[in-house]
């Protein structure tokens, strides 16, 4: 097996800045955003002068979001993909899913215990994007 990260990668149409400094300030972190109007003049001319983010990332300990807009491509809102957050602290769960909710998510299925997590539940944010949140345990050692 190949070792490796996954790291999700997210495209927005227009409001990549908007998500990400939201995103920010859900974990507590600061993202990193490059803007096409970053780039040489001769890049962007290349790409045809695209306007908004060309490429932000969010360190959120031991993993990264990335995302930028689309540059005109078509985004189809919905369930084409979740992220997955999870923690094994309960009261940061609760906290994350908390402010998700106070800023306008929509629940999909509210956080409660499952047969698989003390805690999880699902909600769609403002940006159409659908997080599952849950605690987590460690697998006990051997």
């Amino acid at each position: 097996m190949k070792q490796g990260m996954l790291e999700p990668y997210v495209n927005f149409d227009g409001n990549t800045l908007d998500a990400f400094n939201f995103y920010g300030e859900i974990f507590q972190a600061v993202p990193e955003v490059l803007l096409f109007d970053d780039l040489p003049e001769e890049e962007r001319e290349s790409m045809g002068y695209p306007e908004g983010v060309m490429h932000a990332s969010l360190d959120l300990g031991n993993a990264h979001l990335m995302g930028s807009d689309t540059m005109g491509n078509i985004i189809n809102e919905g369930n084409r993909f979740y992220l997955s957050w999870a923690s094994e602290n309960v009261s940061d769960v609760i906290e994350v899913w908390e402010k998700f909710v106070e800023h306008g998510a929509k629940i999909i299925m509210p956080l409660e215990e499952t047969f698989w997590a003390e805690k999880y539940g699902i909600l769609e944010d403002r940006f159409g994007v659908q997080w599952m949140i849950q605690k987590y345990s460690a697998y006990p050692q051997e």
